[in-house]
């Protein structure tokens, strides 16, 4: 079985720049595009003001998070709070956020059965709130409320037992990874 369905419940976010992070959910990712963040995705480097963006969302729920922008004195938290920040509280933080959003993001590793495969153009995020509202009946409120990789782990659980999918065995994740490092390793003669 794949990993990702035991660390989406297993997994305590971080506290990064003295801020609790929550679990990454559908309702921060649609924040974060809505604000064209690059931690979702967006062209452009990231910097501080990026981080304490994600970190100031991620540290409550979408609804606070979307409410909490609007205040007037945003602006001014953020310039106060960047002024205690260390250089090296600033490092670990940024680490900290890569790792939590490569958690929050990650999926059960599938494969299309053999019979096609077709493009799909809509934003991820959009079909899997699509699915959780009308495949498992949640409402708009309870699906951008749930984690990230639990959303994952309902739709690859779903698609399988329709047949839409086949989850990667662990052979096959194995077999991929050994092929990663031959072609990363230098040949030689």
């Amino acid at each position: 079985m794949d990993p990702c369905f035991f660390s989406a419940h297993r997994y305590a976010p971080p506290r990064v720049f003295s801020y609790r992070l929550r679990p990454l959910s559908l309702g921060h990712v649609f924040l974060l595009h809505e604000l064209e963040s690059p931690y979702v995705g967006y062209e452009g480097d990231k910097h501080i003001s990026d981080a304490l963006l994600l970190v100031f969302i991620c540290s409550q729920d979408h609804i606070s998070a979307r409410a909490g922008l609007q205040s007037f004195w945003l602006k001014c938290f953020f310039q106060i709070w960047c002024g205690f920040l260390t250089q090296v509280a600033i490092v670990k933080g940024l680490v900290e956020l890569e790792h939590y959003l490569a958690d929050g993001l990650r999926s059960p590793e599938t494969r299309r059965p053999e019979t096609g495969c077709t493009s799909l153009e809509s934003p991820w995020p959009y079909r899997l709130l699509v699915l959780l509202m009308s495949e498992l009946n949640m409402s708009r409120a309870e699906a951008l409320g749930l984690p990230v990789s639990e959303a994952w782990n309902l739709w690859c659980s779903l698609a399988e037992a329709k047949g839409e999918v086949k989850l990667r065995s662990q052979f096959e994740r194995d077999l991929i990874d050994y092929a990663h490092r031959q072609e990363s390793s230098p040949v030689t003669n």
